[in-house]
């Protein structure tokens, strides 16, 4: 079974890898995605997709991964309430106006910028919130 697949740097618009249930590694970008289902690879570990034309991405079943690479697409919230491992983040160059986590949630690394929260005052708390829970 495929583990790794990697189509960066191609004019890709679509994907399916519904067949590719043990894929662990799909790297995706610079390509012109706009859409991807991930609901079967359950055992994805790293994602990118940055530099693509995403405007929404549901990773809610993908528990396993641990790095997401999403930067420079169309999204404007980011649900990784699942992704207890994810230890690394690239969301940057996005519309995020929505990025939901827990105090489970340890990162080595994140990049949400430019955030642009409901307000000033839950941008600050969520700066506070990603400061205090950044673990080396």
């Amino acid at each position: 079974m495929l583990e790794e697949l990697k189509l960066t740097d191609n004019q890709i618009k679509s994907v399916d890898l519904s067949g590719n249930e043990k894929l662990k590694v799909f790297w995706g970008s610079g390509n012109k995605i706009e859409s991807i289902n991930l609901s079967k690879n359950i055992e994805l570990e790293q994602l990118w997709l940055s530099n693509n034309n995403l405007a929404e991405i549901d990773i809610t079943k993908n528990t396993n991964l641990k790095q997401l690479l999403i930067d420079g697409n169309k999204l404007e919230s980011v649900n990784i309430l699942n992704n207890k491992e994810i230890y690394y983040i690239d969301a940057s160059d996005n519309n995020i106006k929505d990025i939901e986590v827990t105090k489970d949630h340890y990162f080595q690394y994140y990049d949400i910028y430019p955030y642009k929260s409901k307000s000033d005052d839950d941008m600050r708390k969520d700066a506070e919130y990603f400061n205090v829970r950044k673990k080396y």
